[in-house]
């Protein structure tokens, strides 16, 4: 190569790296500073195209971060040498390449690769795509393309760490979303469902399931779910549970643990146990990670990071549920205690809570609702505990004194169930079971629908089991009657369409259709 050509070279190269420099320094996006690298090198080496890999963060493994000019062919034929460990061995080596050497390429399929390195941390390679022998033009030219580099690297690398600390204040965003949703939850089933939707949002696959274990049956189970998945798949979860350990499985049917059917439709598996202090509460699991092989070391570091949320909530809402049941065990003992006492009334208020649920479930009231009515069911009557038990057996009809004595127990009952605040509207079916609808009941004297929906679903509900019952001071009457009473009442006592709900469904009635309605 002569004095002159050298000179031009390196007066081509080093204007070059002057103006990447100068792109980089003026915070040049990857793009802009290859546009300056790509005009360089067509000066310095006749080129087709080129490519860029770098190293992934999950799992060190090179994936194309760039491609410009290069045709299917030559991608595949990359994907080849970096498969059989070519591509490794020219970043060790930190020298640029020709692979193959030009003569011994097919057609013109010879690929100058350059390493990227920055600070002794190896980046990906550069790989250009040849026109003729770069060999040929000296060590100058690869002298110079390997300084040119240099600034492609530290770019790859600003981008590299920009994405980086990006996806992690997308994780915290995240994570500090969850922990604002589950603020305040003190239902465990609710909190599992909202754990198993913030796991599908933040770690996106074909299913999510939360598992726990059925004390009954002794064996893992789907709490909550979203997006199908095939039955067997829950092996994994079941080893998680045993081992208190997560998994990531990048070929479940290769798996040797689990011996799945190599048909199976499941590929890879995430899954994480969930604890409470030491103890194991449950496994979250995702199957097939979409836009993605396999679930990576950040989907599992993330979804970790979500089930401890998740566990310390959830033993918030253990302890809180444990509380729940003691109060109600508390309350409803002496509620039944106290019924125990007139063989006429015993059992009412289960029934009265049994009716309630039917009802609201044919209006399709929420589970959360059910749960509202049932407790103000069995509890509507709590109040009676401060009523003298004279009247409240009393074979004949009450004097205006004792009416008016009796009709204090709503009162009383509300202000028992106040102490608790989890009964939340359940205490409407407590305060105002005995409102009526043209506002002439008790206590409050409150009619329509300013009558809570649930004290006008317990108010139906207490009537019949009141009118299909014995009582001191008279007989039970047929059903047949009390679904005509109902009617009869609908619109002055009760809520007509709640009325009219009832009587299609409570024993004894029949749908307009002619059909038997469902059991209570």
């Amino acid at each position: 190569m002569g004095a002159d050509l050298r000179d031009r070279l390196w007066d081509v190269g080093l204007t070059g790296l002057r103006r990447m420099t100068e792109a980089l320094h003026g915070g040049g996006r990857l793009e802009e500073v290859f546009s300056v690298f790509s005009e360089v090198c067509g000066l310095l080496v006749s080129c087709r195209g080129h490519a860029v890999y770098v190293i992934s963060p999950e799992g060190g493994e090179l994936v194309l971060k760039r491609a410009e000019g290069m045709e299917p062919a030559d991608l595949a034929r990359l994907r080849g040498y970096i498969e059989e460990g070519v591509v490794a061995w020219v970043m060790h080596e930190r020298t640029p390449r020709v692979i193959p050497k030009f003569d011994e390429a097919e057609g013109d399929r010879a690929y100058l690769m350059v390493p990227l390195w920055i600070g002794g941390k190896a980046l990906g390679v550069l790989v250009l795509h040849q026109r003729e022998d770069a060999d040929a033009l000296g060590p100058q030219v690869l002298q110079l393309i390997t300084l040119l580099a240099i600034p492609l690297a530290m770019v790859l690398e600003n981008e590299s760490l920009a994405e980086g600390m990006a996806e992690k204040v997308r994780e915290l965003q995240g994570l500090m979303r969850v922990a604002s949703s589950f603020a305040g939850v003190l239902s465990l089933e609710r909190l599992l469902a909202l754990l198993t939707k913030a796991f599908a949002e933040m770690v996106p696959a074909e299913a999510h399931v939360f598992y726990g274990h059925d004390g009954q049956e002794g064996r893992l189970v789907p709490f909550e779910q979203i997006g199908a998945v095939a039955p067997a798949a829950d092996a994994v979860s079941r080893w998680v549970w045993e081992h208190r350990r997560p998994l990531v499985i990048s070929d479940y049917a290769r798996d040797p643990r689990f011996h799945a059917d190599a048909e199976s439709p499941v590929r890879a598996v995430l899954s994480v146990p969930v604890m409470l202090d030491a103890q194991i509460v449950g496994v979250l699991s995702a199957y097939n990670r979409k836009h993605q092989e396999a679930f990576t070391n950040q989907d599992l570091r993330l979804t970790e990071a979500l089930t401890q949320q998740g566990g310390v909530a959830a033993q918030a809402a253990c302890l809180y549920e444990s509380l729940q049941r003691s109060f109600l065990d508390t309350v409803v003992s002496l509620a039944n205690a106290l019924e125990s006492k007139d063989a006429y009334t015993r059992g009412h208020s289960e029934r009265v809570g049994a009716y309630a649920v039917a009802i609201a479930r044919a209006m399709r009231l929420t589970p959360d609702e059910l749960r509202l009515v049932e407790m103000a069911g069995r509890l509507h009557d709590i109040g009676k505990i401060g009523i003298n038990d004279s009247i409240l057996t009393s074979p004949c009809v009450l004097t205006p004194p004792q009416r008016q004595e009796i009709e204090r127990h709503p009162v009383i009952g509300d202000r028992i169930a106040g102490d608790a605040l989890f009964l939340g509207q359940a205490r409407a079916g407590i305060r105002w079971h005995h409102e009526r609808w043209d506002g002439r009941g008790y206590p409050d004297r409150i009619g329509g629908e300013e009558i809570p929906l649930i004290g006008r679903i317990v108010a139906v509900a207490d009537a019949w089991d009141a009118m299909t019952t014995d009582r001191p001071y008279r007989a039970r009457i047929m059903p047949e009657h009390a679904l005509r009473q109902l009617r009869v009442c609908a619109g002055t006592q009760f809520d007509r369409r709640i009325a009219e709900v009832a009587a299609e469904i409570l024993p004894g009635s029949t749908r307009p259709d002619g059909a038997a309605p469902s059991p209570v």
